[in-house]
């Protein structure tokens, strides 16, 4: 719901959900009243993601309760920079903006996302800078060289050996 309403705000963008919602219960979001530039595009397969985050100019995250998420990831590996409201280790300010907490329905987080979102559009260049060195950043921790190592680690904690 931050995201569509964060939407009407930028009619001259196209926002789109990536993904299904996790909750479906009494009191989920419901896309209702959606404004015209909100696509919902649901599950997509691996190669559309890919393509879909290689041509976002930012990746929104208006969740308050994940910590590093995978979709961050995936985002920062296509050079696609950040905008959201958790900031696990420093990544979301390093390689976005970082728009603060907001607890309760998140709605009181709506200017700061407006003001991160557009510090993004109007800048091409920090837009550009942030997501390559995101990428570059992804390439060198997120290895499987590095899984290993610190799976590894954990086993042996754990008192597990190989």
């Amino acid at each position: 719901w931050i995201f569509a309403e964060l939407a009407r705000h930028f009619p001259h963008a196209e926002f789109r959900f990536l993904g299904q919602s996790h909750f479906a219960g009494p009191g989920a979001w419901r896309p209702e009243n959606l404004p015209p530039n909100v696509h919902l595009l649901g599950h997509v397969n691996e190669e559309e993601k890919v393509r879909l985050l290689s041509e976002a100019w930012v990746a929104v995250n208006t969740s308050i309760h994940e910590a590093v998420a995978v979709s961050m990831l995936e985002a920062l590996a296509c050079e696609t920079p950040l905008l959201s409201s958790v900031n696990p280790g420093f990544m979301v300010s390093r390689y976005g903006i970082y728009a603060g907490r907001f607890d309760g329905d998140g709605m009181q987080g709506l200017g700061a996302f407006r003001l991160g979102l557009q510090l993004l559009l109007d800048n091409g260049e920090r837009r550009r800078e942030l997501g390559a060195r995101g990428r570059t950043w992804i390439r060198s921790t997120h290895t499987r060289e590095r899984f290993l190592e610190c799976f590894w680690r954990l086993c042996e904690r754990a008192g597990v050996r190989r």
